[in-house]
C-alpha cells in the first residue's frame, strides 16, 4: 500500500539560490548583532553628551572621572560586540560586508579606548585622537548603511525608512 505514494525528486536548486540562502541567513543573524552594537553605540554617545555637559557645569575633574568610568564600561561592551561579530562565519560572498562591520566596531573600540586613556592621563591630545577615530567611524557607518532598506531592517523601523543614522 505504501508503494503507491512515491516522493517526487525535487530538482537541485540553482547555483544562485544555493549561494543566496546562506547569505540571507547570515544577514539575518548579523542584523541582530549589528542592532545591539548600534544600540550600545547610541547609549555611548548619550554618555559622551553627558560628559560634555559635566565639563561645562561641574568642571574638568568630574568630567574626566565620568569619562574614565564610561570608557571602562563601554570598552567591555564594544569588545563583546566585536567578539560576537568576529566569531560569526560569513558565507562565501559576504566576507566584505563582514569585514566592514568589524572595521567599524574596531574604530568605535579605538575611539573609546582613546577616550579612556585621555581621561586617565588627563591628556587633551589623546582626546583629539579619540574625536578623530569617531569621525572616521561616521563615514564607515554611512557607507555600510547606504542601503536604506538594510538600515531600516537593522533599526527595526520596517519598510520605507529614509533616514540614515550617523556614527
Amino acid at each position: 500500500m505504501l508503494g503507491r505514494f512515491r516522493l517526487r525528486r525535487q530538482p537541485p536548486p540553482a547555483a544562485e539560490d544555493r549561494l543566496a540562502q546562506p547569505i540571507a541567513a547570515y544577514r539575518l543573524l548579523a542584523a541582530s548583532a549589528i542592532r545591539r552594537a548600534l544600540r550600545t553605540r547610541d547609549l555611548w554617545l548619550i554618555e559622551l553628551d553627558a560628559i560634555c555637559a559635566d565639563l561645562q557645569r561641574k568642571g574638568v575633574r568630574p568630567a574626566l572621572h565620568r569619562a574614565a568610568t564610561v570608557g571602562t564600561t563601554y570598552s567591555a561592551r564594544f569588545a563583546h560586540h566585536r567578539l560576537e561579530f568576529y566569531t560569526m562565519r560569513p558565507p562565501r560572498g559576504a566576507e566584505g560586508y563582514h569585514e566592514l562591520w568589524l572595521a567599524w566596531l574596531q574604530r568605535l573600540e579605538q575611539a573609546n579606548a582613546l577616550l579612556t586613556n585621555a581621561a586617565t592621563q588627563r591628556n587633551m591630545a589623546i582626546l583629539d585622537a579619540a574625536a578623530d577615530a569617531l569621525a572616521e567611524a561616521r563615514p564607515m557607518l554611512a557607507a555600510l548603511t547606504g542601503d536604506r532598506a538594510l538600515l531600516a531592517h537593522l533599526l527595526g523601523e520596517g519598510r520605507g525608512a529614509t533616514s540614515a543614522q550617523p556614527a
